[in-house]
This record gives structure tokens, C-alpha cells and sequence, in this order.
């Protein structure tokens, strides 16, 4: 039976909203994903920035200490030792800035 022109426009409107929810789910489904990356990428940012920034301090403090010859005490096997810090390494990377840190045996 076919339906009135009136039933027939109700029909096609609701059918049309359907559709529209249905894309809404996707698109949605994309929007999260693209905030929830966008936050993971600000939060390695932040965590990059601020390895960077103690091994800045600790270059810092060591070249200060070697200047002023001061020694520094730690534990090491059960015993205190004192001494001079070790002089620090410096590599310059192609692909980057230079990096200094301190020697190693």
C-alpha cells in the first residue's frame, strides 16, 4: 500500500536524519583519536623539554664546580668518596645541537 505524500515527506526527513547520525559516529570516532594524539604529542614535548633542561642544569653545575675545583661527596661501596667531577665530553650531532655530558671511565 503505497503511503500518503504527507507520510511519504515524514518518511524521507526521518531517513535523512538517520543517515546524518550514521556518518556522526565516524567523524566523531576521528575527532577524538586526532585530539587524544595531539595531547600524547604535547605531553612527549613537554617531557623532552624537560630531560633537556636537567641535563642543561647538571652540565651547568659541573662545569661550575670543576671552575671553582670544589669536590663532591658520594657513596660508592659502602665508602664515602670525594672528588673533582670528571670533565665533560661535548658531541656535536649532524642532526642536532651539541651535547655535552660527563665522561666515563
Amino acid at each position: 500500500m503505497l503511503s500518503s505524500p504527507r507520510q511519504a515527506r515524514a518518511d524521507e526527513r526521518a531517513r535523512e536524519r538517520l543517515a546524518r547520525q550514521a556518518g556522526a559516529g565516524p567523524a566523531r570516532a576521528k575527532r577524538k583519536s586526532a585530539h587524544y594524539q595531539a595531547q600524547l604529542k604535547r605531553i612527549h614535548k613537554r617531557k623532552v623539554a624537560r630531560r633537556v633542561a636537567a641535563r642543561q642544569a647538571a652540565v651547568r653545575r659541573n662545569r661550575r664546580l670543576r671552575r671553582q675545583h670544589r669536590e663532591v661527596c658520594f657513596k660508592s661501596h659502602g665508602h664515602t668518596v670525594c672528588r673533582v667531577p670528571r670533565p665533560l665530553v661535548c658531541v656535536a650531532h649532524r642532526s642536532g645541537p651539541t651535547v655535552c655530558r660527563p665522561r666515563k671511565r
